[in-house]
């Protein structure tokens, strides 16, 4: 960080080879330009440069006890051939297998490979040092390869609340076919309704990526994020820095993906869509509590949905509706109204009461079809909630609601789409008697809690999470924060570890690692009660493949031998086998076997093809966006892989779910064998 005169020096040490280096920076302001807190941001560019030096070539990451060679690349710029003896000296968990020390003759201004095979037999980041020597150069270079275990990561979660007084068993336990220690336990304590999400809050910030829905899905909890801190008042300098960054490419992405027609499609050029226009101009009415918002953009959205209303007061859907559960009959234009006229109360501009009232006056005249549909009367009751003159109506809603809520288990709930329903409800029981609210809501906050994952997220899709984090972080700022409890972990009777929970830390999330393959007791002593999660995260092994869900997916390679260089021709075969006409949007995430990468225009051509939307690469995966899936209409498609070095590949693990469903999945396992190095240039064993 800056001193008061907004001055920082950093003195940087750069890595040995040629390198262009560029400098972002990032800084707040409390006064900008426009004489509110602001944020601007900087770039330099510096290139260093070293006459001979070595340069390992990596994979993203290795399986436990996969063979493969370290590619060494030798490079000379002087004016003469160089004899250089290069080496590689690695820890007792990344085995050597052939020789330790290779003699190089590296050309002038020229390069050579030097290979070294290794079969790492130990987890974690393992640092190995490659040196090269010469009669007058020399360079060393630390470098570190990611170990994971062999087989499919699965994350499972275990969630509860816990008062005082109470006692409640603990299972700490996996499958027993999973690779040797792969499994970790973790215990997450927090009274706090957004503790378990805000854990790690720059962690949490999500940078937006992806076609415009996927934006959104990083975009909305940003903003939420920062109201909310904002709110409380607990921001550090760097974590405003972070949120307004994301936030501001966010905006700036989401603005490629308007229409002619003032609304927002999931790919630029398309027209737009009723259900992802309400979501952009909800999330950035919200926006503007946080950053400057465009409001000629707010108002071509605002027109958009406009244009879209009837004379009976609905809104006219379209085909690009990703979000299933809003899909069919009657309950479908039902609750597309009151997400729509929700979005266009949240953007609050002057002229839009009759477009409202025209919306609420065709709720009130179908509530009696939708009586009986819970995510119907949660959706509707907060939109009723906004409309000036259904205040009544919406109360009556949420009497309806009180009469179908679930009470199993924890707190109350409702169905169908359990995650979303309830957090509609809960943020109408929230806003209910014009913001008193309801004492009903707190059981249905408790229950919402105890659908967190392992990342904080809720459910099993993205808009549960979305809307979910909406009601949390508006529970957050309504709760009373009276706790103060004692929590106890025991193993046999004995006292593993205590954590203490009252208002001085009502907001922070406490972790502690939990001893695995047992059974251990959780109590809780002193008054309130707080959320707690179990997080056990295992690898399947090899082998094992979990059981698919209404999708197939086979993933081909045509070569089980091939050499550096080659390319080799990847299969994709997908198919939906579930209930539904057709899928919304589909993510494939294929998975690259180590050693190679994907060929970029056998990629391009794809999507220039219209045969996916969008190719991204990350890591060791390819992900590919599918706009939809018709039932039992496969699609199939190719691209292609280069090998890159040496490496007997263990079977790599790809995955195909539905974006808005992650119920609908399939799991494909593929296998390229190896890869052997083509004879180029000769390396001397010592």
């Amino acid at each position: 960080l800056t001193d008061e005169t907004g001055k920082v020096t950093i003195d940087l040490i750069a890595p040995d080879s040629i390198t262009s280096w560029k400098l972002s920076v990032v800084g707040t302001t409390p006064e900008g330009p426009a004489g509110e807190p602001g944020i601007v941001m900087g770039e330099g560019e510096t290139i260093v440069f070293q006459d001979f030096f070595v340069e390992p070539s990596l994979p993203y990451s290795v399986s436990r006890g996969e063979k493969f060679k370290v590619k060494v690349d030798v490079f000379n710029y002087l004016n003469e051939s160089q004899d250089f003896q290069v080496s590689f000296d690695g820890p007792s968990g990344l085995e050597l297998l052939g020789p330790g020390e290779l003699a190089v003759t590296v050309p002038a201004n020229g390069a050579v490979a030097a290979y070294f095979e290794v079969r790492p037999t130990e987890l974690g980041d393992l640092d190995f040092t490659v040196t090269g020597i010469g009669a007058s150069r020399s360079d060393a270079v630390l470098r570190q390869i990611k170990v994971i275990p062999e087989g499919i990561p699965v994350d499972d979660v275990q969630n509860g609340v816990i008062a005082a007084g109470q006692k409640i068993t603990l299972s700490v336990a996996a499958p027993p076919l999973i690779s040797p220690d792969s499994h970790s336990a973790t215990l997450f304590l927090t009274p706090s309704p957004v503790g378990q999400s805000m854990h790690g809050v720059s962690d949490l910030l999500g940078m937006p990526y992806g076609c415009g829905e996927q934006n959104m899905i990083f975009l909305a909890p940003d903003v939420e994020i920062l109201r909310y801190l904002n709110e409380i008042g607990e921001l550090a300098p760097e974590i405003r820095a972070k949120a307004e960054y994301y936030i501001n490419v966010g905006y700036q992405r989401e603005l490629t993906f308007q229409s002619e027609d003032g609304g927002f499609a999931a790919f630029a050029g398309r027209e737009g869509s009723l259900w992802l226009t309400s979501f952009v101009l909800s999330t950035f009415s919200a926006a503007r509590e946080v950053r400057d918002i465009d409001e000629t953009v707010l108002a071509k959205a605002a027109d958009m949905l406009k244009g879209r209303q009837q004379p009976d007061g609905s809104f006219r859907t379209d085909n690009f509706l990703i979000h299933t559960e809003m899909a069919g009959g009657l309950a479908n234009l039902f609750s597309m109204t009151a997400f729509s006229a929700n979005a266009l109360a949240d953007y609050g501009q002057a002229g839009l009461s009759t477009i409202l009232n025209r919306a609420g006056g065709y709720l009130q005249a179908n509530s009696s079809d939708v009586w009986q549909d819970p995510y119907s009367l949660a959706i509707g009751a907060v939109a009723l909630q906004k409309i000036s003159g259904f205040e009544t109506l919406a109360e009556q809603f949420i009497d309806r609601l009180l009469q179908l809520a679930i009470h199993e288990g924890t707190g109350i709930h409702w169905e169908p789409y359990p995650v979303e329903t309830t957090a509609y409800a809960t943020i109408a029981l929230i806003n209910s008697r014009a913001g008193v609210g309801r004492p009903e809501a707190s059981p249905a906050v408790e229950w919402l809690s105890t659908q967190r994952n392992a990342l904080g997220g809720y459910g099993d899709s993205t808009q549960d999470t979305v809307t979910a984090l909406r009601a949390m972080f508006l529970a957050a700022r309504k709760v009373l924060r009276e706790v103060n409890l004692e929590v106890t972990v025991l193993d046999s009777g004995q006292t593993i570890f205590t954590a203490h929970v009252d208002q001085t830390n009502f907001d922070l999330l406490q972790q502690f690692a939990l001893p695995v393959g047992k059974e251990l007791v959780l109590q809780a002593a002193g008054t309130g009660s707080v959320a707690y999660q179990i997080a056990n995260r295992f690898y399947l092994a090899a082998g094992t493949v979990p059981e698919q869900s209404d999708m197939e997916l086979d993933v081909t390679y045509a070569a089980d031998h091939v050499e550096t260089d080659q390319t080799v021709d990847v299969g994709v075969r997908i198919n939906y086998t579930g209930k539904k006409d057709k899928t919304g949007m589909v993510i494939l995430d294929v998975s690259v076997p180590t050693g190679f990468e994907a060929v970029s225009g056998s990629l391009d051509k794809l999507v220039s093809s219209g045969t996916v939307a969008r190719v991204e690469q990350a890591g060791r995966k390819i992900v590919f966006y599918i706009d939809a899936l018709t039932r039992n209409e496969p699609l199939e498609f190719g691209f292609q892989v280069r090998a890159l070095y040496p490496v007997r590949t263990d079977p790599a693990v790809s995955k195909a779910y539905e974006y808005y469903d992650a119920s609908v999945f399939a799991y494909g396992r593929t296998s390229v064998g190896k890869v052997i190095r083509r004879p180029r240039v000769q390396s001397r064993g010592m």
